[in-house]
């Protein structure tokens, strides 16, 4: 693993070795990349809007204990629905926020905010804002939720 700032061209190579035909190596190399990218570098190509939503995923899951990043990654208009549910399921409180205040995403994919609500990370005041939204909106899953949870 190389160590020190990225060299010239690594963010594009990045992108490249996600985003090209998938070989053991070539994976190998992009983890590699990602993971020795500074923060600044990444937060540069996430502000990229036509990133793909495959370049996304591959960074939401190389740095899932990066909220600065995850809530970059949580606000891109080309995030995929999957990546959205891995990170309203498994990621940090701060982003847990950031996903629930994405409501446009979550109203039109309630399964976003079903494993938001299965995330124990995420605060009550948040599933409570989440599950009341998603009853007063009839959102059928939601509304649901909502009813067991006050049924104890």
């Amino acid at each position: 693993m190389r160590t020190g700032p990225p060299r010239a061209g690594e963010t594009s190579a990045t992108v490249d070795a996600v985003t090209e035909p998938r070989t053991e190596p070539r994976d190998d190399e992009a983890a590699e990349l990602v993971d020795d990218l500074p923060v600044a570098a990444v937060m540069t190509a996430l502000a990229d809007p036509h990133l793909p939503a495959v370049v996304l995923d591959f960074v939401a899951r190389r740095r899932i204990h990066s909220p600065e990043t995850l809530r970059l990654v949580v606000h891109h208009p080309r995030v995929h629905d999957t990546t959205l549910r891995l990170l309203a399921r498994c990621a940090p409180e701060g982003v847990c926020g950031a996903v629930a205040r994405n409501q446009r995403r979550w109203l039109a994919c309630p399964a976003i905010a079903e494993q938001l609500l299965r995330n124990p990370c995420c605060d009550r005041a948040t599933a409570h804002a989440v599950l009341e939204l998603g009853a007063r909106e009839a959102v059928s899953v939601l509304a649901e939720m909502r009813s067991q949870t006050l049924a104890g």
